[in-house]
């Protein structure tokens, strides 16, 4: 569920333009101006869309349709404002993908499209750089995610397709699910409640496909704590406890027609029956 990460690189060291030119490093196609080629910075985060302002002749400002070659086949072709990429532009980087979109201040700012040249594609709005806004992003594993972005990271409501066709809907935060959402197991069990870093955590509920229903609460994504179970099928109803997902403790079953038993159960297993109850302090939950 990742994001193609974005980062930036500029270097300010200047080249006799000569040298430049000799050396066929790095080219402007546009208004016959020669631009110096920037060094790319490794950066583990990914590539950079930007540009640097160096290398350029002053006096005369670039403001028009230009095209950037650099000799390891990076090409970028758009828009100059004032010597910088503003306007449309696209990127071709020559090992991690393309991006086509808006640029402002050497920045990408607006709708782009990130076809990053392994695993992802991106086609929505960009801040200064990052994924910023609504958006969707698509996997080659099938992954899709269609939703809100903030600081190039999954923020705020959005819908993810897992490659087996689970769905979740509802809130992230940093890029996980975080908050109140709905998870769709197989078409036929939905989870609906609280996230937390990407695990149910908090209340929740789940209906099955017979229209067996759970209501109860979560830890770490296992069941813990009180819960009301209902089997559809049977009628059966149980209340209780569940301890690292089994029921554990004090539950009360229910069935049609009959009387409701109070039992002790450990660790998901019945202990005894409880048929008379004066004090409950008197309980042994041990048996």
């Amino acid at each position: 569920m990742g994001s193609p990460a974005i980062c930036s690189f500029c270097n300010d060291k200047e080249k006799d333009e000569n040298l430049v030119n000799h050396q066929n490093n790095f080219s402007y196609i546009g208004n016959k101006h020669i631009f110096q080629e920037d060094e790319l910075m490794p950066d583990s985060n990914g590539p950079s869309f930007r540009f640097c302002q160096i290398g350029i002749n002053y006096s005369k400002i670039v403001n028009d349709f230009g095209i950037i070659k650099w000799s390891n086949k990076s090409i970028f072709k758009g828009y100059f404002k004032n010597n910088i990429p503003n306007g449309w532009g696209i990127y071709f980087h020559h090992t991690n993908g393309t991006f086509k979109g808006q640029y402002f201040n050497d920045q990408p700012n607006g709708f782009g499209i990130y076809n990053h040249i392994t695993d992802s594609i991106y086609e929505g709005y960009w801040k200064n750089e990052r994924q910023d806004g609504y958006g969707i992003e698509r996997w080659n594993n099938g992954s899709i995610y269609l939703g809100e972005f903030s600081h190039g990271k999954k923020n705020g409501i959005g819908k993810y397709i897992f490659p087996n066709d689970n769905i979740y809907y509802g809130e992230w935060e940093q890029n996980l699910m975080n908050g109140y959402g709905l998870y769709l197991y197989d078409k036929n069990q939905i989870y609906i409640g609280e996230w937390l870093n990407g695990l149910k955590d908090g209340y929740g509920e789940i209906y099955g496909v017979n229209n067996n229903y759970f209501f109860g609460f979560f830890k770490n994504n296992i069941q813990n704590g009180f819960f009301i179970f209902y089997n559809n099928k049977t009628g059966k109803i149980i209340v209780g406890y569940n301890l690292n997902g089994k029921v554990d403790g004090i539950a009360k079953y229910y069935m049609p027609k009959r009387e409701g038993k109070l039992l002790i159960v450990k660790n998901g297993h019945k202990v005894k029956e409880i048929k008379n109850i004066d004090n409950l302090e008197d309980i042994n939950i041990d048996g």
